[in-house]
């Protein structure tokens, strides 16, 4: 199966950022977020995509083969943080963690 290269649409300042913001998640990452280990490995599989430009064959070929639960996160992590930086959904990576950033400003939030 071929797959059309898509340009990327988001700019070296905009994927840095993300970067940045993913990058302070992983470091704030609350030890009481259910399945800690799970979360991490989401969250360095977007790192991943974004500060390699993977394409979607690349994302594809590294993380298909995850689609099985429970891993299948990170498949679908690594996915959607390929679609932000094509240009196919508005919401960044890091804003698809609320929950991780309530909880890095407060550790005792629920």
């Amino acid at each position: 199966m071929t797959i059309a290269a898509i340009e990327i649409t988001r700019t070296a300042e905009e994927i840095a950022s993300e970067l940045s913001a993913l990058n302070e998640l992983l470091s704030q990452l609350p030890q009481q977020t259910l399945r800690p280990d799970e979360t991490r490995d989401c969250l360095h599989a977007q790192v991943h995509v974004l500060q390699d430009n993977l394409s979607k064959q690349d994302v594809l070929d590294e993380y298909e083969d995850m689609e099985d639960d429970p891993i299948m996160f990170i498949f679908e992590s690594a996915y959607d943080a390929w679609r932000w930086m094509a240009g196919d959904d508005e919401l960044t990576p890091s804003k698809a963690w609320p929950h991780l950033s309530e909880r890095a400003a407060d550790p005792l939030a629920a």
